[in-house]
């Protein structure tokens, strides 16, 4: 079964809505990228961190009501109630409507901060709040009373495996008529533990991350949200294309002959070593690919942001393949926020037409695990 991508919205490094990632697909904008200082055994690590503005929420909900959401509920909220507009779908129904999120590692910063209160002061004074906001599921069931959506709502959390899971149990529900619409998202938060964890494992060492470059780390951690509006393509607008498939293969051969049939293919790759190896098996003479964590980071959801550049090179019927970042804008930005910065005209002429009817690929190894597949359709 096919799955129409009826609606989508984004908050990430680029800023919030299609607009800011399609202004940074194009080379018209940076990302807010800031550098922290990480204390690691081997002395102090100058991270880039591509840190995400959730800005404009109030313009759904009342300030009053954003108290006490955390930061990462937040950017759930945003993104969610951006594919709902951009969809213009208000289902009459609410009870038909599914909520299906995932993340690697969850709210990370509140999870630390119930623990920070355990340890400091005693279960019986750890903040109820923190506690629930850690709970993986709680950016869904904010989106689910703030949209008062009353259908399934479920959270996926597998790694790196995590954005082909949502999308496989998105197409469950509408395939076996459970829902007639799907809120599907995958997202990531930044805390320092995070950070200290990848500057650990040899992040930090360059300024900025290349996807391509698999002989050294050049990862650098991200943060956003990405929400699709999923319907059955027989009966909703397919707005951002079809997604036709989504699996997971633990062959490279048979990812390779699957790609030969799309036009291009969209790489998470993140700038991470252990994956590189996976990425080189996949990559072959003839295949125009692109990855895109330049522009919003490394997460283990990068996937779903990756889903989300193709579906808009389907609505704009442009391959955005070509050099994400801007050739005479500074990788690094620090204490200075996300903006336009100019057109590039190399960029935009490397930018070829899509055919009609074409399929894109998006991909993301895990290591010597396997692969993630999502194939889509114009």
């Amino acid at each position: 079964m096919a799955l129409a991508i009826a609606g989508m919205g984004t908050v990430c490094a680029l800023g919030c809505g299609v607009e800011a990632l399609r202004a940074g697909l194009r080379g018209r904008a940076r990302p807010a990228v800031e550098v922290r200082d990480v204390a690691t055994p081997a002395g102090v690590v100058r991270l880039p961190v591509y840190v995400a503005q959730p800005e404009g929420l109030d313009r759904f909900m009342p300030k009053r009501a954003l108290r006490r959401i955390d930061r990462f509920a937040r950017m759930a909220l945003l993104a969610s109630f951006l594919a709902i507009e951009d969809g213009g779908i208000d289902p009459a129904d609410r009870s038909r409507v599914g909520i299906v999120f995932g993340s690697g590692y969850g709210p990370l910063q509140t999870t630390f901060d119930f623990q920070d209160g355990m340890i400091d002061f005693g279960d019986k004074c750890a903040s109820p709040t923190h506690f629930a906001g850690s709970v993986h599921n709680a950016p869904a069931a904010q989106v689910s009373m703030a949209l008062r959506i009353e259908g399934p709502c479920q959270t996926v959390t597998c790694f790196e495996w995590t954005t082909a899971g949502v999308l496989q149990t998105a197409r469950a529900w509408l395939s076996e008529g459970v829902v007639d619409f799907v809120l599907a998202g995958v997202g990531e938060e930044y805390c320092p533990v995070l950070g200290y964890a990848a500057a650990s494992l040899g992040a930090g060492a360059d300024p900025a991350i290349e996807p391509f470059n698999f002989e050294r780390c050049t990862y650098a951690p991200g943060e956003g949200f990405a929400a699709f509006l999923l319907g059955d393509a027989g009966a909703a607008q397919a707005k951002y294309g079809r997604i036709e498939d989504a699996r997971v293969l633990q062959n490279a051969a048979l990812i390779k002959e699957r790609l030969e049939t799309h036009q291009a293919v969209f790489l998470a790759a993140c700038g991470a070593r252990r994956e590189g190896a996976a990425y080189r098996k996949i990559t072959f003479e003839g295949l125009n690919y692109a990855a895109h964590a330049p522009l919003f980071g490394a997460m283990p959801v990068g996937l779903g942001f990756e889903l989300a550049a193709a579906a808009l090179s389907i609505a704009d019927r442009q391959l955005y393949i070509g050099p994400p970042i801007l050739s005479d804008e500074p990788p690094v930005v620090a204490d200075e926020p996300p903006g336009v910065a100019g057109s590039d005209p190399e960029a935009a002429a490397q930018t070829p037409a899509l055919s009609a009817g074409a399929a894109l690929a998006c991909v993301q190894a895990v290591a010597e695990s396997g692969y993630a597949l999502i194939s889509l359709r114009a």
